[in-house]
């Protein structure tokens, strides 16, 4: 039908999902929709949820409330076809430390229909795997990326990452994120859970941030950049507090210094740009935040921040 929108296919759903650990709340009414061939990045501070959220979609743990869809497969019950297409890369334990890295990738060989032994044999040579050393002996950035070896040599269609470049050094590190971005072009979705803001803004097109279990943003990389701006003015005195409620509605946080004033907005612009013109102001721009801002005003919007050091008159509104 003409002008109908078609929507995306979801490699991953998740309807109201939550978990509880050990008596307490962890995932809390988790909505999450991940389109097929996306680079999703998962942010938010340690303790965030987000492990916890990556070892639900694997089917790890099962949900206390809620509904899981991967691969176009609800998470209950038999998934054995399901974890054939998904691979976790991340820090899960001792259980396989005692293996060499041969045995490793002997062992993953049986466990995975897709396995490619050549694509194998490429990734140990590329990373200068030790074949005989046991794991156990290896650095965790070592261990990682056998891990990576593991998952790409599977041949996965769904590739949940859980912090996966901790620990690497900056030379490996930029070979570890070559080899996800080859991974992503062949058209694989990447879920990539991380605090590292650097790596999510070069790779991903899609993000989520999670606060204290929540999912309090889930969209778009370029929609949030252009939702979400900061407006910044010189003034001739500074902006009377309270902003007229129509402002405010849409302003999140003002900060003032001296004459410089900035606004950081959501929506449109305009109305702010109107009301500093008409208080004065003799400069203006408006200027798209990078991530690593946009994150810290949506976890101010949510309660979160740290004491520190404070050089500015800031008003979160």
């Amino acid at each position: 039908m003409k002008g109908t929108e078609t929507l995306p296919t979801l490699a991953i759903q998740a309807v109201g999902v939550s978990k509880r650990l050990a008596g307490r709340l962890v995932v809390s009414g988790v909505d999450l929709r991940v389109p097929q061939g996306s680079v999703f990045g998962l942010v938010g501070a340690n303790g965030a949820g987000k492990t916890t959220l990556l070892r639900l979609l694997m089917g790890w743990y099962r949900p206390d409330a809620g509904q899981l869809t991967v691969a176009g497969q609800p998470m209950l019950g038999e998934t054995a076809d399901v974890r054939q297409r998904m691979v976790y890369v991340g820090e899960d334990g001792n259980a396989f430390s005692r293996f060499t890295v041969a045995e490793m990738f002997a062992y993953a060989s049986r466990l995975y229909e897709r396995w490619d032994g050549e694509r194998c044999r490429r990734l140990a040579r590329a990373l200068e795997l030790p074949a005989h050393q046991r794991l156990t002996r290896l650095s965790a950035g070592m261990r990682m990326q056998v891990k990576l070896a593991v998952a790409l040599s599977a041949r996965p269609s769904i590739l949940l990452l859980d912090e996966p470049t901790n620990g690497l050094d900056p030379v490996l590190h930029h070979q570890f994120l070559q080899l996800l971005a080859q991974e992503a072009a062949d058209g694989a979705t990447l879920v990539m859970a991380t605090h590292n803001l650097t790596d999510v803004e070069r790779m991903v097109d899609h993000i989520a941030f999670m606060f204290q279990g929540r999912i309090v943003y889930a969209g778009g990389l370029d929609d949030l950049r252009q939702r979400v701006r900061q407006v910044r003015a010189v003034l001739s005195a500074p902006l009377p507090i309270p902003l007229p409620p129509d402002l405010a509605a849409c302003v999140w946080d003002l900060e003032q210094s001296g004459r410089w004033c900035t606004l950081t907005v959501e929506g449109p612009t305009e109305p702010v740009t109107a009301y500093l013109r008409d208080q004065g102001a003799e400069a203006l721009e408006v200027v798209r935040l990078d991530l690593d801002e946009l994150f810290q005003h949506v976890m101010q919007r949510e309660g979160y921040a740290r004491d520190g050091l404070v050089l500015t008159q800031s008003t979160h509104l």
